[in-house]
């Protein structure tokens, strides 16, 4: 069994970084031409990487048999500086993901003034 709440911040991140990926590359979703800049296509390479092992985490977890939902505090100094680091990659990629769908909807905003 797979015990849940020591990766539940991984697992969260997965939709808000897939997402993401698909936005920030896909024109209709107002993407630019991001591959013709340095900076975008290793933007963009980074965002899906994270996003593949992200999703494959997910499906592995919930393929393996269902996950341990225990609270089971983490055990000495090594798992709890794992945890925050795990909820801190959580808390960046919502961010990543926010400030993209807030700028695209300034942009749009603008454009029809």
């Amino acid at each position: 069994m797979i015990a849940f709440w020591p990766i539940a911040p991984l697992l969260l991140a997965a939709l808000p970084q897939t997402l993401f990926a698909v936005q920030y590359a896909v024109r209709p979703f107002g993407a630019g031409q991001w591959w013709r800049d340095r900076v975008g296509r290793a933007l963009f390479n980074k965002a899906t990487a994270l996003a593949i092992v992200l999703d494959l985490l997910t499906m592995h977890v919930f393929s393996a048999g269902w996950p341990q939902w225990s609270f089971a505090a983490p055990e000495g100094g090594f798992a709890i500086a794992e945890t925050i680091g795990y909820w801190y990659v959580f808390a960046a990629v919502v961010y990543q993901y926010g400030a993209l769908v807030r700028q695209r909807h300034e942009d749009r905003e603008a454009r029809q003034t």
